[in-house]
């Protein structure tokens, strides 16, 4: 349909007013659902590449599965020209830490004691109570608060690749390797797939 069909049909006089006025409302219902639809791509794309812009630091920040990261990373780096079939193994610094956020209770008590033959005593005591923090879950029930996730580093890389005995290959696979990592260039090795 034409915009100067659209244009006859809500004008034509002969039409009643209430026909006019369902088209025009599932006209309105058309352009609210496909906008919907456009708006929900364009902000997943511009996440993702906001994502991918970040600088290393904070990407660090976000959640992820050390595996998935490996095979995210070998299905990438497949599609180097030359390449062929590629294996990624990753070394990390340390296992993911979550800090929850804790409600600490600290009692402390002292006595002050004197018997019948003028000595004194005194005795302190010092109890400390911590609790994790529940907030309500959006999906029910409940769930702590996380301070800070502490997403391990990246320590050392091996690339086995059909095409690792190539050097371009084996330097695009590097170069690579090192941008989306953020380690250094010696911590990579490339290796031929036998």
């Amino acid at each position: 349909m034409n915009l100067d069909s659209l244009r006859t049909l809500f004008t034509d006089k002969q039409k009643p007013f209430l026909v006019r006025l369902i088209l025009l409302f599932c006209l309105g219902v058309a352009l609210l659902v496909g906008g919907a639809f456009l708006s929900r791509d364009d902000t997943e794309r511009q996440t993702e590449s906001l994502t991918m812009a970040q600088p290393q630091s904070e990407r660090a920040a976000i959640p992820y599965d050390e595996r998935s990261l490996e095979r995210r990373l070998a299905e990438v780096l497949s599609m180097v020209e030359g390449a062929g079939e590629v294996e990624v193994m990753l070394t990390f610094s340390q296992s993911r830490e979550i800090v929850l956020a804790h409600d600490t209770t600290i009692n402390e008590t002292s006595m002050k004691e004197e018997d019948s033959a003028g000595g004194s005593r005194e005795s302190s005591s010092l109890s400390k109570d911590a609790r994790t923090i529940l907030i309500q879950s959006p999906r029910g029930g409940q769930e702590p608060i996380i301070l800070r996730e502490i997403v391990p580093r990246v320590e050392g890389v091996i690339i086995v690749s059909e095409g690792g005995d190539n050097v371009f290959v084996r330097e695009a696979l590097i170069r690579a390797a090192t941008t989306v990592l953020g380690v250094d260039i010696h911590r990579v090795q490339v290796l031929q797939m036998r």
